[in-house]
């Protein structure tokens, strides 16, 4: 059964947390692209060389990994999520992880601003979700993708990752107050260069309980992680391979690659319930399933 949204109906944009019942989300399909000329000098920049040195990326089989992303599709389908596709454009390779271009925070969806053009074009092919999105507010200065927003007990927390800076930060601060939204935003501060997003490194998957990487934290922000999460402590070898970067279905059902037996057995331990999807066709992208996802509605 599909549940792939044609409508043009509005969708009431909702998130209070991380971990709430996923009933509406984004997904864009993995699809060819040829680099050009223009696209190098966006690409070959000292943060990218940072990215490149504390990440495992590689050349990939577009069409292996495409058939792992639509079967994950499939799994968001089968949990009854309504998923929203992205308008492919053809002149971006990145529409595949639309995570990093929005994120809603209670009532309001947040286009990102990211500092690359190739991302900030991917808005474009969000445009006819947007416009049927109940509330939309726009951050106006600074760098902020969604990769490093999460949300918990009444704060927002902001990795300040190679994407994202503090101005950016104190724009969403800004925002947040225009809405009468009355959320603590934390900046989480890197211990070390190439930190692509928050959610490579620290991710949410159930109320007071999170995977993480300890060394790539600086010491005052592990310490406030320490003192809010029980951490399930990933390894150096699990957070290269994008391990960390699972999604929460809602009702304790977390995605998590296969591959991740270990990361599984330490998941089911705290009582979740582990959904496994074959995804290392797809990881070497740079990002995995939360990436993969853009919600819209957690109840």
């Amino acid at each position: 059964m599909s549940f792939v949204s044609t409508t043009t109906e509005k969708i009431d944009v909702l998130q209070t947390s991380e971990i709430g019942q996923l009933k509406h989300v984004i997904w864009g399909a993995i699809t060819p692209f040829e680099f050009t000329l223009k696209d190098i000098p966006e690409l070959i920049d000292v943060s990218l060389i940072h990215q490149v040195l504390h990440n495992r990326n590689r050349f990939i089989d577009i069409e292996r990994a495409s058939q792992q992303h639509f079967a994950f599709k499939q799994v968001l389908e089968s949990h009854g999520v309504i998923v929203h596709e992205v308008k492919i454009l053809g002149d971006t390779f990145s529409q595949y992880g639309p995570r990093d271009i929005g994120f809603v925070i209670d009532h309001v969806f947040i286009p990102a601003r990211a500092r690359r053009n190739y991302r900030q074009r991917e808005l474009v092919g969000i445009r006819p979700i947007v416009d049927r999105l109940s509330k939309v507010a726009y951050l106006d200065y600074g760098h902020l993708e969604g990769g490093d927003v999460m949300l918990h007990d009444g704060i927002v927390l902001v990795g300040l990752s190679e994407e994202s800076d503090l101005d950016g930060v104190d724009a969403l601060r800004h925002l947040l107050h225009q809405q009468n939204i009355e959320r603590e935003v934390i900046p989480i501060r890197f211990s070390h260069r190439g930190i692509t997003h928050l959610d490579s490194k620290f991710n949410i998957v159930a109320p007071n309980t999170a995977l993480i990487y300890p060394p790539s934290f600086e010491p005052e922000s592990l310490k406030f992680l320490e003192q809010r999460f029980d951490f399930i402590v990933a390894t150096r070898e699990e957070a290269l391979d994008v391990q960390i970067n699972v999604v929460s279905l809602g009702d304790g059902k977390v995605v998590v690659k296969s591959s991740s037996d270990r990361l599984i057995n330490q998941l089911e331990q705290k009582g979740l319930t582990v959904i496994p999807v074959d995804y290392d066709e797809v990881t070497p992208l740079g990002g995995s399933f939360r990436c993969t996802t853009l919600p819209l509605v957690r109840q």
